[in-house]
């Protein structure tokens, strides 16, 4: 009965992976479209901005990913396509993730403009 619960509870979140999965895609224009901006007009308040939204785009890509995980535990899917999107998933949470070291460790907020 426990099990059951719990299975249907990881289940009915990880059915928001779908809505959730878009947040990260969404934050990564943004900040291209701002990156893109600021090349032109430099602005101290975007320039901590991007890094705001880096930070809330590697947030949102790993509950993306765990909410995927628990989907996929439902089965039911092509075992070549979930390998495939797992691991793209997870490239893209590294990469995202290593943006926000890199940005937070080597680029300083007050940067000249």
């Amino acid at each position: 009965m426990l099990a059951e619960t719990a299975s249907n509870l990881s289940l009915f979140f990880g059915r928001f992976h779908a809505v959730v999965l878009h947040c990260p895609i969404g934050f990564i224009v943004a900040l291209l479209l701002l990156e893109m901006y600021i090349f032109f007009k430099p602005s101290k308040e975007l320039i901590k901005l991007t890094k705001y939204l880096l930070v809330a785009c590697a947030l949102s890509t790993a509950l993306a990913a765990y909410l995927g995980i628990l989907l996929a535990r439902d089965g039911g899917y092509d075992t070549n396509t979930l390998e495939l999107h797992r691991w793209t998933g997870i490239s893209v949470g590294v990469l995202t993730i290593t943006a926000v070291s890199y940005t937070h460790l080597t680029l300083p907020t007050n940067r000249e403009v």
